[in-house]
């Protein structure tokens, strides 16, 4: 609630932005809407600035992706075509009207999101990573090796959730490391043999669900 105030007054939002050119903030500090909300602000420099000090902290593929693909903002997407893609392409950490494994974020909670906002979401995944859905990797003294979200955590074990819903519990006498970053265990690249207008499906069966 703090940044959402920051962010309506031009002079704190600009403040905020100088703080990541400052790297006092890493870019993924800012929650994925507050980063939306400086990119689009009312005020034309203060966007712009936004605009270039966000994405200085791209990685550039991810930057020639986003520009790659910014046709699908002006296409109409089909929902029913989009579920498709949702189904090949991201049920295996997501869940949606009924598809998929509730393994990331909930996506029913972005039906009223932007199509600019889900462009760069899907496309820069780890643009904005809240530290629940950050991926672990542990390993084990066994050599065994597995990556995912930390699920539970208790005296005895750890729980490690995987794609597909998939938990692997491993006690903790068990664990030889336990690592952590602030990316997404979401990958870069799923675009790849994506054409514009099946993102733009994609982001209308979000979008729109039912």
């Amino acid at each position: 609630m703090a940044l959402d105030a920051l962010t309506a007054r031009p002079q704190s939002a600009a403040a905020l932005i100088s703080a990541v050119d400052q790297k006092k903030l890493s870019p993924t500090d800012l929650p994925a809407a507050t980063r939306e909300k400086l990119l689009n602000h009312p005020d034309a420099a203060l966007r712009e600035h936004a605009r270039q000090t966000l994405a200085s902290a791209r990685p550039p593929e991810r930057t020639k992706a986003l520009q790659q693909f910014q046709p699908a903002l002006k296409l109409t997407g089909n929902p029913s075509r989009g579920k498709l893609t949702f189904d090949k392409t991201c049920s295996a950490c997501h869940q949606l009207a009924g598809i998929g494994h509730a393994v990331g974020p909930d996506l029913s909670a972005l039906t009223d999101k932007s199509t600019g906002y889900l462009l760069t979401a899907i496309l820069d995944p780890n643009a904005a990573v809240e530290g629940r859905f950050a991926a672990y990797q542990l390993e084990t003294t066994d050599g065994d090796t597995y990556v995912g979200l930390l699920a539970d955590e208790n005296a005895s074990a750890l729980t490690i959730l995987q794609p597909n819903a998939m938990k692997q519990s491993v006690p903790r006498a068990a664990i030889k490391s336990l690592t952590t970053s602030r990316l997404s265990l979401m990958p870069e690249g799923l675009e790849q043999g994506m054409t514009a207008q099946d993102l733009a499906d994609l982001i209308a069966f979000v979008q729109n669900p039912k």
